[in-house]
């Protein structure tokens, strides 16, 4: 179980490795999607919590599956193809990607309450869950609020430093290729322009 700490920083380099293509919404409108969607396959709890529903079949089954991510990918596709402004495809897999970002980050740790490590992430054809090789993220339980506090300093240890070099690698090359590309475009200007006959 991973808590929303670990979500956000992976929805952040996300963010980052999208932002170019990102013109079918604000900065802001990004930032906000790339908070909230990871995070939002968990509010599957709320069948669980509202109506009393048995945890070991609605949390981590439908809302973590490729099919849900899809799903939300597709409706905000339609949505800027009908507001006739920006990139459908874009719009498909930010969304898409920010999504299925959580039940990639959940493989990676045992579920509260569900039957055993990982995510039903074909779900409904295959009722597996299916689990990173590795269980790196620290068991989610619920307790005192200290409990919490460690589980989201430890997730933070684990996720915070590898996003930070990423985005940092990123914004460099990012740099560095558009420097590249303006040297590149005023050597061919002048190059165009010829010897000076003076």
């Amino acid at each position: 179980m991973s808590l929303p700490v670990a979500h956000t920083l992976v929805g952040g380099a996300i963010l980052a490795t999208a932002r170019p293509w990102l013109d079918f919404c604000s900065p802001r409108v990004a930032l906000g999607l790339a908070m909230l969607l990871p995070i939002v396959p968990d509010f599957d709890f709320a069948f669980v919590w509202w109506f009393g529903l048995p945890v070991t079949i609605w949390h981590r089954t439908f809302s973590h599956s490729l099919v849900f991510a899809a799903a939300l990918g597709l409706f905000a596709a339609l949505w800027v193809r009908r507001r006739g402004t920006g990139t459908p495809r874009f719009a498909f897999w930010f969304v898409f990607a920010l999504t299925i970002s959580h039940a990639v980050l959940d493989m990676g740790g045992h579920g509260h309450g569900t039957p055993g490590r990982g995510v039903v992430l074909f779900w409904p054809v295959w009722q597996k869950y299916l689990a990173l090789p590795s269980q790196f993220l620290p068991p989610g339980r619920h307790g005192h609020p200290e409990v919490y506090l460690r589980t989201a300093l430890i997730e933070l240890a684990l996720i915070g430093p590898p996003v930070l070099l990423y985005t940092r690698a990123l914004a460099a090359w990012r740099a560095r290729r558009t420097r590249d590309r303006r040297a590149a475009a005023v050597a061919t200007g002048l190059g165009a322009a010829g010897p000076s006959n003076s």
